[in-house]
């Protein structure tokens, strides 16, 4: 409990290892309760990040500041707490690139992003779950603050909560992000909402499942949604959500309602 940063692992000065076949489990520290970068890019893959508590700050899984660039592929980051932001990532001012990775059941206090928090930077994620997190603020899913040139790819987002806005994503001060081949669902008080903050966030959304379709977006003057082709409101029909199974069953209706360009397993 009196580590400042990094409960289980501390990276820093430039140091970009790759950290493969790793479980970071139940440790605490300030800030960045399981992992902590610091001015580090390392490649994490095939790693768990589990149980880790950041007690008086950010980042219950991962805390990423100071130009931070990790690759994350293949990783689990789960049941992790954060007594401000990020209860799964904390990243601030640095590239983060998630492929393959599943973010559930973390939570955040007083801080928003349930399971991400991103601030600055950019956020690209690729065959990403991120189900049942939770926030005490904004962004049971995602907090993103000023979050620039940044995709979500393939991402399923379900069933996480906030308790002031933004269920799935909290955009936040000039974000810019493109939304395709996603499904959000279930995320309450809504599923995705905008800040007042009147800086103009633009978000384009296309070939997507919505909950609610556009009117479960809530947003300003100022915020731009392009609403592209292909989105739908229907049932994603996941396989058995308690049990933290999402994927669909083969009767779900966003089977092959992605981008036509786009392939999948059976092409």
């Amino acid at each position: 409990g009196d580590v400042e940063h990094g409960g289980g692992i501390r990276l820093s000065g430039g140091s970009n290892p790759t950290l493969n076949n790793l479980i970071v489990q139940n440790n605490e520290a300030n800030h960045g309760g399981g992992i902590s970068l610091i001015s580090s890019s390392p490649t994490l893959s095939n790693v768990i990040i589990s149980g880790n508590t950041a007690s008086a700050g950010d980042g219950g899984g991962l805390r990423c500041i100071s130009s931070s660039d990790p690759s994350l592929v293949n990783v689990i980051i789960s049941g992790n707490t954060s007594s401000q932001e990020g209860g799964g990532i904390y990243s601030r001012n640095g590239i983060l690139d998630i492929t393959n990775t599943n973010i559930s059941n973390n939570t955040a206090t007083t801080g928003g992003g349930g399971g991400i928090c991103n601030i600055g930077g950019r956020l690209n994620l690729d065959n990403v779950q991120i189900t049942d997190n939770s926030t005490l603020n904004s962004g049971g899913g995602i907090f993103a603050q000023t979050v620039l040139n940044s995709t979500f790819s393939n991402i399923t987002v379900s069933n996480n909560s906030a308790l002031v806005s933004g269920g799935s994503i909290y955009f936040c001060c000039d974000s810019d992000v493109e939304i395709i081949n996603s499904t959000y669902s279930n995320n309450s008080p809504q599923e995705i909402a905008f800040s007042e903050d009147a800086m103009g966030d633009s978000i384009s959304v296309s070939y997507s499942n919505l909950d609610g379709g556009l009117e479960s977006v809530v947003f300003f003057a100022g915020d731009t949604i392009y609403w592209g082709s292909g989105n739908i409101d229907v049932d994603p029909m996941f396989v058995d959500t308690a049990s933290g199974n999402y994927h669909l069953l083969a009767s779900s209706q966003c089977i092959n309602a992605g981008h036509p360009d786009s392939l999948d397993s059976d092409g």
